[in-house]
């Protein structure tokens, strides 16, 4: 009885041990499985599994162009100096894609001598994923003012990495998304901290059937209830970081359903009376159509060429330097 009991233990202690050195080995060579197939030397960038189901995936610290939070652009520490700080939060608008000179970037030439300029764009974000990714990584960097770029697809989840990934389906017909925003059991909270967890079960969802969350329709599309809980979370993160939200309407050329999404997203910004900037009916007032056209990539027209990011960086320079941070209502 004694040596079953002893073989047990030394079973026992051995899993436990090769346990421990799956996940040491795991934490320093894949910390967290990729679940996108790009090319990691690309604008893209690199994006990581996140445990945070409402992330979903954030991106790669130290990848190809990421800082150690990752994040493009200049480093900025986590402690504040003698400067105010102005956090952008937004999509692939704002993180710039395929441009070398982004309109944060421009902006921190120009004023960054009065202010931190620090963009936490991330490709594909939608507002809930824009919300939390203030909620977990933003406030870290004690922001003043925090300006939510606003674009057409902001209320749409099948965007950006989420359709550029493919998304696979897993156990159940579910895709990673709907597993990552939908799973309710407390054994899947308590093991997606493990990161042996997390890489078998990317792996086996990956083994799976490809099948894009876009292929399913309006199934994945922001409701009022969902935007007006975003909102309500980045106004108590206001008052507990004392910062000031700003809801930037950057311009776009939308079509019709896009037009009827963007009112939505206005209205419910205005029913909780948020400070909104709207830059997309000032541009039309500066200039025609045609005009306008120019400023996207070609066959884009959400994405800036480096004469919108021009154009932008300028609009909101304008607004800066006339004292608009404070004073907009």
């Amino acid at each position: 009885m004694n040596k079953l009991l002893a073989a047990i233990l030394t079973v026992t202690i051995s899993i436990v041990l090769t346990l421990i050195a799956a996940e040491a080995v795991i934490a320093v060579v894949k910390p967290a499985p990729t679940i996108c197939k790009i090319d990691v030397s690309t604008d893209f960038g690199a994006y990581v599994l996140s445990t945070n189901r409402k992330l979903v995936y954030v991106g790669k610290p130290n990848g190809p162009g990421m800082n150690r939070y990752g994040l493009r652009g200049k480093e900025y520490p986590l402690q504040k100096g003698n400067k105010k700080r102005i956090v952008f939060m937004g999509d692939s608008v704002t993180d710039g894609l395929n441009v070398s000179g982004r309109f944060t970037d421009l902006l921190e030439r120009t004023v960054g001598n009065t202010y931190d300029i620090i963009n936490f764009a991330v490709n594909g974000y939608n507002l809930i994923q824009e919300a939390e990714y203030l909620k977990e990584l933003g406030v870290k960097f004690a922001p003043d003012y925090v300006l939510f770029i606003v674009c057409a697809n902001d209320l749409d989840v099948a965007s950006g990495i989420v359709n550029t990934m493919g998304e696979t389906k897993g156990s159940g017909g579910l895709s990673l998304l709907e597993q990552y925003r939908n799973a309710q059991g407390l054994a899947d909270d308590v093991f997606s901290r493990s990161n042996i967890y997390r890489y078998i079960k990317a792996v086996a969802i990956s083994r799976q059937a490809e099948k894009k969350i876009a292929d399913e329709g309006g199934l994945h599309v922001l409701t009022r209830p969902d935007v007006d809980a975003a909102l309500h979370q980045i106004n108590d993160l206001a008052r507990q970081y004392h910062f000031k939200p700003i809801f930037v309407f950057v311009p776009q050329m939308c079509d019709a359903y896009e037009v009827s999404r963007m009112a939505e997203y206005h209205a419910a910004l205005q029913d909780q009376k948020a400070p909104i900037l709207d830059l997309d009916v000032l541009t039309d007032r500066l200039m025609p159509k045609p005009q306008k056209y120019r400023l996207f990539l070609g066959g884009s027209h959400w994405h800036y060429n480096e004469s919108g990011h021009r154009f932008v960086a300028a609009l909101l320079l304008d607004f800066i330097r006339s004292g608009g941070l404070d004073t907009l209502q």
